[in-house]
């Protein structure tokens, strides 16, 4: 698409700056997500800019898991990265069972739909999403509800940065698309402690002084501090619960209660 060739990258420094933008946009669209809101951010802002290496191919994609019963919290999330991130509500695209969720611009009047729960074509239908344009938001909902084939799959083109599908057997990368898993599924308490996105300080060298960290308002002194990083679902896989099977692919776990 020449719109998409025309277009630079957004968001691709991992700066206060950027993070600022990111933390108000989504805070302002689901304040009631406000302490997870920074991790989000954060973990888009560290694989966009390269900082994040958990594969070996395409450095830029994101994958990003929402847990939790809250479908329009998730939704409304991953429609304001597509456009604070891509320009447009438009690049935006979901995926649930064999039903396809069509995004509507402007104001977020998406109605959770319900389909059978099986896989079916999903992998097909991502193949797809991705060979159209892989610069936009993806979501696959009721990733819990995937046959073992298509998990297999969402998990072998995460891990890879491809994906081959279509009649001859293409080949697509990833590229810096931001793949959002969601899941309805709800952890006991203390899986849920352990799944929730925590901030922890990197300790570079010495204990820093505070001097160091940008200043920023205390109630949001996590989001700007760049010297954060979130706990992704692979340092605390051991302590999850395994309906998930997607927590040693995903570059952070984020709870929707």
């Amino acid at each position: 698409h020449m719109q998409g060739a025309c277009s630079r990258p957004k968001f691709t420094e991992l700066t206060a700056q950027n993070l600022r933008i990111l933390c108000d946009a989504l805070e302002q669209r689901v304040p009631r997500h406000a302490n997870i809101v920074p991790g989000i951010s954060s973990t888009v802002l560290r694989c966009r800019s390269g900082v994040t290496r958990r594969r070996a191919g395409n450095k830029a994609t994101t994958c990003l898991f929402f847990r939790g019963r809250d479908g329009s919290g998730k939704m409304a999330v991953a429609l304001e990265l597509a456009r604070l991130v891509f320009g447009s509500y438009a690049k935006f695209t979901a995926l649930q069972g064999s039903t396809d969720i069509p995004a509507r611009t402007g104001k977020l009047a998406i109605k959770r739909q319900r389909s059978p729960h099986n896989g079916g074509d999903i992998g097909a239908r991502l193949f797809e999403a991705i060979e159209e344009n892989p610069h936009r938001v993806i979501l696959i909902d009721e990733v819990d509800r995937l046959d073992s084939n298509s998990e297999i799959l969402i998990k072998n083109a995460i891990a890879g940065g491809t994906m081959a599908g279509g009649c001859n057997g293409n080949v697509v990368g990833l590229e810096d698309v931001i793949l959002v898993l969601s899941s309805d599924l709800c952890e006991s308490a203390s899986v849920a402690s352990a799944s929730s996105p925590r901030v922890k300080r990197r300790q570079n060298n010495e204990d820093k002084d505070d001097a160091t960290d940008i200043e920023v308002r205390p109630r949001r002194r996590l989001c700007w501090d760049l010297n954060v990083c979130v706990v992704d679902g692979e340092e605390e896989e051991d302590n999850l619960a395994d309906d998930e099977g997607f927590l040693n692919v995903v570059d952070g776990v984020f709870l929707f209660n």
